[in-house]
């Protein structure tokens, strides 16, 4: 159960990369795209990483405190991504992808999610290389997506229901780490 739950919000996590990607165009510009699509991969990859050295180093400290650190970690991160919906549905677009220094900045906001991620999925005894190649093949797919897509109401309101469902899925998963699952 707990493998599933976390392989589900690393599908969120990557579900992210959608709406940064969106308007990129991919049959225009061929390079910018694939620019776009593999930055997005690429630093969801390393946040994810990061996290997950940072997790490794500091929280086995938590002891006892893990269920409590889960629980809000992953509300957090729900309550960001159910903020971003609301965001998203009105077509605020706040990333500008014209030079490689605003998809840069852009990929790393919408990466700070997949930090936090893995420092809790580092609380886990499960493979880090499970992690990294579902937040890639993920990533990857849902941003090439979103590259392929027109920018439009209805690829946005696609996008901010996603959001919305993976929002209140992070949100009862850390209702269940926090209250109901002993598995640490």
């Amino acid at each position: 159960m707990t493998l599933t739950l976390i392989v589900i919000s690393i599908l969120f996590l990557g579900f992210q990369s959608f709406p940064v990607s969106l308007g990129s165009d991919l049959k225009s510009g061929t390079a910018h795209s694939l620019q776009v699509v593999f930055t997005l991969g690429g630093l969801q990859v390393l946040m994810l990483w990061l996290g997950l050295f940072l997790g490794d180093k500091f929280l086995y400290l938590a002891g006892s405190y893990g269920n409590i650190i889960l629980f809000v970690g992953f509300l957090l991160i729900g309550l960001r991504i159910l903020i971003d919906t609301f965001a998203i549905r009105k077509g605020e677009r706040t990333f500008n992808l014209d030079d490689s220094k605003s998809i840069l900045l852009a990929s790393t906001a919408q990466s700070i999610n997949s930090l936090l991620a893995g420092i809790l999925f580092s609380l886990f005894s499960i493979g880090h290389l499970i992690y990294f190649g579902f937040l890639a093949i993920a990533t990857l797919i849902f941003s090439a997506l979103g590259a392929w897509l027109k920018l439009g109401k209805s690829s946005l309101a696609f996008a901010s229901f996603i959001y919305l469902i993976g929002g209140i899925f992070i949100i009862a998963i850390s209702f269940y780490f926090g209250f109901f699952s002993d598995k640490l």
